[in-house]
């Protein structure tokens, strides 16, 4: 009888291999395990990261957003999608803004992580975007030209090689949209009378009225859409003044007739400036061929206001504010009257708020001469402004009544409104990234 019997020493060498492979398994077992374990936590850990990183870009979008209308408060601690946010925002210069966010996951209390940023950017105010806007009826003269949106609540007639045109090159401004709503369905709102034409400059522009639109083969332009009876938001009345008064008038010195020596004249008795009369119906006058610097500086008069043939004003930037007074103008520009050397405008707000006016509010003469007048800034009469022939504004122009451009008048649209008005909500500036890195938390 044969028996089959192993090796002792076999059966150990077994036994050893196998444990050793067992062992060998076991390692690579853990070795996955702590692998996966250390992926899972990384991924998360990453995630986490993003989260925070996100929510702290979060916060700088709002305060970029905030800026735009002027706002410049800190950011409370908020919620953002299972993280917090929170903004502190300082000056860095003139109009320059430092923002820091910081984002926190889950919250800033049980922070699991963090992550700020910081950026640096540059506000440009915001301004209406409109070069021309009047709650009343508004009258183009002939052979002007508007560089930008032409805007009114009532009847607009136009005048002879009338033409309007974008504010800069690829702005495409270059529309004009009433919202006049008579009850005679028949009543125009933009009115073409034999002989005037109107002409736009740029392509693909619009003319819209919540009316007719009368004699549309006088209107020319490439791609131009002519829209009558129309009631989009282009063509919603507007709320005049754009600019926030309130605000402005806080900010604003009174000029009055116990005081206008020693602000305007530097104690000196009636020079530059004079007081015609110190009732009511008196007003300030800059003399005729003077100097005049408004220091940068809102002025508030009491009284109208009038600047003499031949004035000179600047080199400074200001606002002439009056509020209230009697007389024919509240604010009257006579012949002449012109920027100081080396300017190429007055820059100079011009707003009449109230007062009682027997002809304009406000009133840019020029006499008919071919000199003409340049001025850059906000323009705004609480019920008629007038420009003369050969007025050149630039900025943005608005009337509470009727506004009356004669015959080769030209209005710019600008953002470079000096003094940096306060405008009302809707009117948002641009802001400039000058640099964004991340900081420590």
């Amino acid at each position: 009888m044969i028996r089959n019997c192993k090796n002792p020493r076999e059966s150990g060498a077994s036994l050893v291999f196998a444990l050793f492979l067992m062992l060998f398994l076991t390692l690579i077992s853990f070795s996955l395990v702590m692998l996966i374990s250390h992926e899972t936590k990384s991924s998360s850990k990453l995630h986490l990261s993003q989260q925070a990183l996100y929510a702290a870009e979060a916060g700088v979008e709002r305060k970029i957003a905030q800026l735009r209308e002027d706002d410049s408060a800190n950011i409370a601690l908020t919620d953002f999608f299972g993280a917090q946010y929170e903004v502190s925002i300082s000056a860095a210069g003139s109009d320059h803004w430092a923002i820091t966010s910081k984002g926190y996951v889950p919250s800033k209390a049980l922070a699991r992580d963090a992550r700020a940023v910081q950026v640096t950017v540059l506000v440009t105010p915001g301004a209406p975007e409109h070069a021309l806007a009047f709650a009343g009826s508004g009258a183009i003269g002939a052979n002007s030209t508007i560089y930008g949106t032409v805007r009114s609540n009532d009847i607009i007639t136009i005048g002879n090689n009338v033409k309007i045109t974008e504010s800069s090159p690829g702005k495409g401004d270059a529309s004009m949209y009433t919202s006049y709503d008579p009850d005679d369905a028949n009543r125009v709102t933009i009115s073409l009378p034999s002989g005037a034409s109107l002409e736009f400059l740029v392509a693909n522009q619009y003319i819209k009225s919540r009316s007719k639109i009368e004699a549309q083969s006088r209107l020319s332009g490439t791609n131009l859409t002519i829209a009558e009876n129309d009631t989009s938001s282009d063509t919603e009345p507007l709320d005049f003044p754009s600019a926030d008064t309130d605000a402005l008038l806080a900010t604003a010195l009174e000029v009055t007739p116990d005081n206008y020596n020693e602000i305007l004249n530097a104690g000196v008795e009636d020079i530059p400036w004079s007081l015609t009369d110190p009732g009511a119906t008196g007003i300030f006058e800059l003399a005729g061929g003077s100097m005049w610097d408004p220091g940068g500086i809102n002025y508030n008069f009491n009284r109208g206001v009038k600047f003499g043939v031949g004035a000179t004003i600047g080199p400074d930037v200001g606002s002439v504010i009056v509020t209230s007074g009697t007389s024919n103008y509240g604010i009257e520009f006579d012949d002449n009257v012109q920027p100081s050397a080396g300017k190429t405008h007055i820059e100079l707000n011009v707003l009449v708020l109230d007062g009682e006016w027997a002809a304009k509010d406000v009133i840019f003469k020029t006499g008919g001469g071919g000199g003409g007048f340049f001025l850059r800034g906000y323009v705004y009469g609480s019920a008629d402004v007038e420009g003369d022939t050969n007025i050149n504004l630039e900025g943005v122009v608005e009337a509470g009544g009727d506004l009356t451009l004669d015959p080769k008048v030209t209005v710019t649209h600008s953002n470079d409104i000096p003094m940096d008005l306060p405008w009302k909500d809707g009117y948002g500036g641009s802001v400039t990234i000058i640099s964004w890195q991340e900081v420590s938390p």
